[in-house]
């Protein structure tokens, strides 16, 4: 492979990506599996939606992938991120940590 399948600015250097945990549905079902949590260092933390994941990739969802939502509160490098969700039927969140100010935080990940 020499070419990436989809790109997306961050605002900051990856150190963690975590899919949403919906990809793995215990009864068989798929969910949002081209939904991923990014620690971006100094950009924060995105939620992004790369839909060429999900099915196979075509010319026509290339270059759609989106941020859905961010969460900038951290002041210094944010390198931990994961979600918190519940079941199908409940509301996500996100849990997020930055390494200098040693802070922790958890955001509502669907619309900030």
């Amino acid at each position: 492979m020499d070419q990436p399948l989809e790109k997306v600015c961050v605002g900051g250097g990856v150190w963690r990506i975590k899919w949403h945990p919906s990809c793995w549905g215990v009864d068989g079902t798929r969910g949002h599996c081209g939904k991923m949590l990014v620690a971006a260092m100094h950009g924060g933390c995105r939620v992004v939606n790369v839909p060429t994941l999900v099915g196979a990739p075509s010319d026509e969802n290339m270059g759609d992938a989106e941020i859905l939502s961010k969460f900038t509160a951290h002041e210094s490098m944010a390198y931990g991120a994961d979600w918190i969700w519940f079941d199908q039927s409940s509301c996500e969140g996100a849990a997020s940590c930055s390494f200098y100010d040693r802070q922790a935080f958890i955001w509502n990940s669907s619309n900030q």
